[in-house]
């Protein structure tokens, strides 16, 4: 009984968000928009019904008609949990859309447009065969450029629109060239928790390399990684529910490409480190861009930008659980700070001088207690892994306990900034911080073996995770690095989109210069401060 509820839970998945658009395209208006939005959370509580049912009877698959196999959708524990999430995050970003467009008399055509987006990223998640993945995926490409372009008479949106169409046509083009190829060769393969993917990059030959190249292509031209990352920074023109959405499944969906394809993704290490090498590169010029930025959406948008290199990283090394857990966690926190990145900026006027003198009054015994914390909670994160897993462990899981480690020290170094006069307080933030790390850890260790069945394994030969640390070390130096001046003020003049500054094009390298998006004027005025 629950294993056909688990199946109709995962058909609704999809088809109440099809029906949904279609709903909203016909009836528009105000009264449209809200009724998606509620649907939109019956379509959630689908993708429940289907992960529970994977945890008590097992896997099942679901035909879309019955007995089609090339319309067949796979429920496994990763596919259902990767269902839930996106329908879930689809479902809070309509909601809020509801109230921030009610005065919008096109907002049903974002309605609609998300809605095809979560139907389609669902379909990615969940497909059976690599045919269905591709066409849904290009299908959420085509969705989020409509979405995205929704507003065509807003500034920077119509431009933001093209380039994002534009980018994802090649990356789409990648992937299914990369399936073409597959399909001509071996026929339309089973995606599923087992070695299929593995043993059929085997059988390719020579074409193994160029496939995995393809696929990886597609992977970082939609998660906004090096040169293809331009379409992400323009995308804040638009309005914030579509920047809020991007994390249902579409900026991080080169995460999920990359666990549901890595037999394929992975069968050549020298594309691996291209892929790494992207990431580590994208990874160090993002993070520094972010803290130039005088927005909050730039902000967020190179952080995104950051953040996705990091998945990818962990990808290329085939941390695939380290991956799930990152493309969940950022996307769900991610779309929450864009939700609220109106308060946001109401809280921060005025925050500009206090943050200054904050920055000056740093001193050593601060930096000491960040790095105690740091420690501790690294310690609790390691107690929970050998007490919660028996030491056992998952590739990539030294990734995860760094995470760990990196938000406790970031955590305790705020919190040297505003410290409470009282003693119990600062006493409570701290064992905060290292019972927070235990749980996390141990949480992480459970969902590991949980989704044991379901993530791919790592192929042979394919890069170690410690090749992370390359990633961590030329962070660190392009972090040092932004600390002068000069470098400094390049990057905020960069990081506005100033189309006209060509004085500060002029000293930014070609490859860098590739993730600008968007035009402005206050380059010329950064660059005259820093010439005096």
């Amino acid at each position: 009984m629950l294993r056909t509820a688990g199946e109709l839970g995962l058909g609704a998945a999809v088809a109440i968000p099809l029906l949904n658009a279609v709903l909203t395209i016909s009836i528009r208006g105000g009264k449209a928009s809200r009724r998606s939005a509620a649907l939109a959370w019956l379509g959630a509580v689908g993708a429940l019904v289907a992960l529970v049912s994977v945890a008590l009877h097992g896997n099942y698959l679901v035909g879309l008609p019955a007995g089609n196999s090339l319309l067949q959708l796979r429920a496994d524990r990763l596919t259902a949990t990767l269902a839930l999430f996106i329908a879930g995050v689809g479902a809070l970003v309509k909601s809020f859309s509801v109230r921030y467009l009610s005065q919008d008399g096109m907002a049903w055509r974002f309605a609609a447009g998300a809605d095809l987006v979560v139907a389609s990223m669902t379909v990615v998640a969940t497909a059976s065969n690599i045919t269905l993945l591709a066409i849904a995926w290009i299908g959420a490409g085509i969705s989020f450029a409509a979405v995205l372009g929704y507003r065509r008479d807003l500034p920077g949106v119509s431009r933001a629109a093209r380039m994002a169409l534009w980018h994802f046509v090649g990356g789409d083009a990648a992937l299914a060239i990369a399936v073409a190829i597959v399909v001509a060769k071996l026929g339309n393969l089973k995606l599923g928790g087992g070695p299929t993917l593995a043993q059929a990059a085997e059988r390719l030959g020579w074409a193994a390399i160029p496939v995995a190249a393809l696929i990886t292509l597609a992977a970082l031209t939609r998660s906004a990684q090096g040169p293809m990352g331009r379409w992400l920074p323009a995308s804040i023109a638009a309005p914030t529910p579509t920047s809020a959405l991007l994390h249902a499944g579409v900026v991080n969906g080169g995460g999920i490409l990359l666990i549901r394809m890595a037999g394929l993704a992975q069968s050549s290490a020298w594309v691996a480190g291209a892929g790494l090498a992207i990431a580590v590169g994208t990874a160090s010029i993002a993070t520094r861009l972010m803290r130039h930025r005088a927005d909050v959406k730039g902000e967020l948008a190179y952080s995104t930008v950051a953040q996705m290199a990091f998945m990818t990283a962990e990808a290329s090394v085939g941390a695939y659980l380290a991956t799930l857990v990152h493309l969940m966690s950022h996307g769900a926190f991610k779309a929450s700070l864009f939700l609220s990145s109106g308060s946001r900026v109401r809280r921060g006027r005025g925050a500009g001088a206090h943050r200054s003198e904050s920055s000056a009054t740093a001193t050593a015994t601060a930096k000491i207690f960040a790095a105690t914390v740091a420690t501790a909670a690294g310690a609790a994160a390691l107690a929970a892994t050998l007490l919660v897993g028996n030491g056992a462990a998952h590739r990539g899981g030294e990734v995860l306990a760094a995470f760990v480690v990196a938000t406790a020290a970031s955590a305790a170094w705020t919190f040297t900034r505003h410290i409470p006069e009282a003693l119990w307080a600062v006493i409570a933030g701290v064992a905060m911080v290292i019972v927070a790390s235990f749980a996390y850890a141990g949480s992480v260790v459970l969902l590991g073996q949980w989704m044991a069945p379901s993530v791919p394994t790592p192929a042979h030969g394919v890069l170690a995770p410690m090749w992370l640390l390359a990633l961590a070390a030329v962070s660190a130096m392009v972090a040092l690095a932004g600390r002068t001046r000069r470098l400094g003020a390049s990057l905020t003049a960069w990081s506005i989109d100033a189309a006209t500054a060509t004085a500060a094009r002029e000293r930014v390298p070609g490859f860098l210069l590739s993730l600008r998006g968007g035009a402005g004027e206050q380059a010329a005025e950064l660059e005259e401060g820093d010439a005096a």
